[in-house]
C-alpha cells in the first residue's frame, strides 16, 4: 500500500511538473502518457496487478480525452497505445508461456518427488511391519522362556523346545548336549520336525558329533554358523543326514560352559531368535544343574555319599511294588561294623568318619548300580537286591565282608582294619503272609526287621560273618 501512494504521489507530482514546465499542451499530454507507461510497467514487473489495472485505466481514460479533443495528431497517440500494448502483449505471452512451462516442468518433478516419497513411505512401512512382526516374535519367545521357568529336570527342557519354541521358529533338528562338571558331554536330547518325539542318548559315544562339538568349543567357544555345506571349516564328525543351515550355540553361564544348543535346517532369519532361546536355556540348563544338586544333597549322606535312610525307603518302596507286580525276588542285606565304638575310641572320630566312607566306597564297589544303597544308622548301611535270589544274595553279602575284612585302611597315618556283620532277608521265601500293594509299607518293615535280627544272630555267632534269616 505505502509502494502505491508513494508511486501515484511521484506519478502526479512528475504529472503536474511537466505540464508546469511546457507550454506546448501535446508535449503535456506526451509527457503525461509516457511517465503512465513507465509507471504501467513497474507495476506489472512487481506483480502489482491492482495498481497497474488502475494506471491502465488512466491511460484508457486519457487517451480517449485525447481522441476527442485532438485532430490529427490524436492517431499518434493511437499508434504509440498500440505499440505500447503489443510490446505489453507479446510479454505478457512470453511470461505466460514461460510460467506454464516453468509449471508443467514443477509439477512433473513434484509428480516424480511424490513418487518418490510415495516408494520410500512403502518401504519404510515394510520396515516397519517387519520390525514390529520380528517384536512380536521376540516377545513371544521370551512368554515361551517362561516356559522353561517350570523346567526342574532337562528332559523337561526338551519338552518345552518340542512342544514351544519349535512351532514358533521351526527347524529340522535341535540337540541339546549336556556337560557334566568335568566338561565331558553327559546327554543329548534331540526334537525338531523330523525327530519322532523326543531322542534321548544318556551316554555319548566317544569321537560322535557331540563330543566333538564340544571338544572345539572349548578350545574357540564362539557361536558356529555354516549356512551350506560349503561354509564347513572344520571336521565335527556330521553324518551323512546333517541338514544345513547348521548352528551351535555355546551354553554359558558366568563365563563357563555348561552345554551346547545344535540347530538343523532352520531359516536364516531365526538366527537372533535362537539366540535369544539359547540365552534362555543356558540359565535353564544351570538352574536345573543346582536343583539337582541340591535334590542329591537332601537325598545323599554327606560322609558317606550313599543314600540317607529317608530316600533309601522312598527307593525301596518303588523296588518292592515292582517285585510284586512282577514275582520278582528281592533280598534286604543289614550290614553293620563290628566294635566300631570301641574303634571310634581307640582312633578318634576322624579316623572312625574317614573309616566308614571307605567302607561305603567297598560296598559301592561290589553291588550293582541297579542295588540300593543306604546308611541306615550310625555304622550301619543297608542294601536291597532288587531280582536277586537268596543264595546270589548271600553271595553278594561274602564279597562284601571278605573285601572290607582285607582291607587296611591308612587314615591320618593310623593303619587299621575293622570287619562287618550281615543279616539278609528275601522275598517272597521269608513273608509269612502274602503281600499286595495295600501292604507294601508293612511287608518292607517285615524284611527290614527280619534282616535286623539275621545280623543281631551274625553277631551273636561271633561277628565277621554272614547270615541268613530262618538259615
Amino acid at each position: 500500500m505505502l509502494r502505491r501512494i508513494l508511486s501515484f504521489s511521484s506519478f502526479l507530482i512528475l504529472l503536474i511538473l511537466s505540464g508546469a514546465l511546457s507550454q506546448d499542451r501535446s508535449l503535456y499530454f506526451s509527457t503525461y502518457i509516457i511517465v503512465l507507461c513507465i509507471f504501467l510497467m513497474y507495476f506489472y514487473f512487481q506483480g502489482d496487478y491492482i495498481s497497474f489495472a488502475l494506471a491502465s485505466a488512466l491511460l484508457i481514460i486519457h487517451f480517449f480525452v485525447k481522441l476527442l479533443l485532438s485532430g490529427e495528431a490524436s492517431y499518434i497517440w493511437v499508434g504509440f497505445v498500440f505499440v505500447f500494448v503489443g510490446f505489453y502483449c507479446a510479454y505478457d505471452y512470453f511470461l505466460w508461456h514461460s510460467q506454464i512451462k516453468l509449471s508443467l516442468e514443477k509439477r512433473d518433478r513434484s509428480s516424480e518427488e511424490i513418487q518418490k516419497l510415495k516408494e520410500r513411505f512403502e518401504s519404510k512401512e515394510e520396515s516397519v511391519r517387519r520390525l514390529e512382526q520380528q517384536v512380536m516374535d521376540i516377545v513371544r519367545l521370551f512368554e515361551i522362556a517362561k516356559e522353561f521357568n517350570e523346567c526342574l529336570v532337562n528332559k523337561d527342557l526338551a519338552e518345552v523346545i518340542l512342544q514351544k519354541v519349535l512351532p514358533s521358529v521351526p527347524f529340522a533338528r535341535g540337540t541339546l548336549i549336556l556337560m557334566n562338571e568335568n566338561n565331558a558331554p553327559l546327554a543329548t536330547y534331540q526334537v525338531g520336525s523330523h525327530v519322532s518325539g523326543i531322542r534321548t542318548v544318556d551316554e555319548v559315544i566317544e569321537n560322535s558329533m557331540e563330543v566333538r562339538i564340544i571338544s572345539y568349543l572349548e578350545k574357540d567357544p564362539k557361536p558356529i554358523r555354516w549356512e551350506s555345506a560349503g561354509d564347513v571349516t572344520i571336521d565335527l564328525g556330521l553324518n551323512d543326514d546333517t541338514e544345513f543351515p547348521f548352528w551351535v550355540f555355546p551354553l554359558f553361564v558366568e563365563g563357563k560352559m555348561i552345554a551346547a544348543f545344535v540347530i538343523e535346517n532352520a531359516d536364516i532369519d531365526d538366527y537372533p531368535k535362537f539366540e535369544i532361546v539359547s540365552a534362555q536355556l543356558a540359565m535353564q540348563v544351570k538352574k536345573v544343574r543346582l536343583y539337582e544338586s541340591v535334590k542329591e544333597l537332601s537325598i545323599i549322606d554327606g560322609l558317606t555319599q550313599v543314600f540317607v535312610r529317608r530316600h533309601f525307603l522312598e527307593r525301596f518302596s518303588e523296588e518292592f511294588k515292582r517285585s510284586i507286580r512282577h514275582h520278582f525276588n528281592l533280598c534286604v542285606l543289614m550290614l553293620d561294623i563290628d566294635h566300631f565304638k570301641i574303634y571310634n575310641d581307640t582312633y578318634g572320630h576322624l579316623v572312625g568318619d574317614m573309616t566308614l566312607r571307605e567302607v561305603a566306597n567297598l560296598i559301592k564297589e561290589t553291588v550293582r548300580k541297579v542295588d540300593i544303597i543306604a546308611r541306615y544308622g550310625g555304622e550301619e548301611f543297608v542294601i536291597v537286591l532288587p531280582e536277586t535270589s537268596k543264595k546270589a544274595a548271600f553271595e553278594v553279602a561274602e564279597r562284601i565282608r571278605s573285601a572290607i575284612a582285607k582291607k587296611r585302611f591308612r587314615v591320618y597315618d593310623e593303619d587299621t582294619q575293622v570287619t562287618v556283620s550281615i543279616g539278609i532277608s528275601t522275598f517272597p521265601e521269608d513273608l509269612v503272609k502274602e503281600i499286595t500293594q495295600d501292604l507294601i509299607q508293612s511287608g518292607m518293615l517285615e524284611l527290614l526287621t527280619q534282616a535286623d535280627q539275621a545280623l543281631y544272630q551274625a553277631k551273636e555267632e561271633g561277628r565277621n560273618r554272614v547270615f541268613m534269616f530262618n538259615a
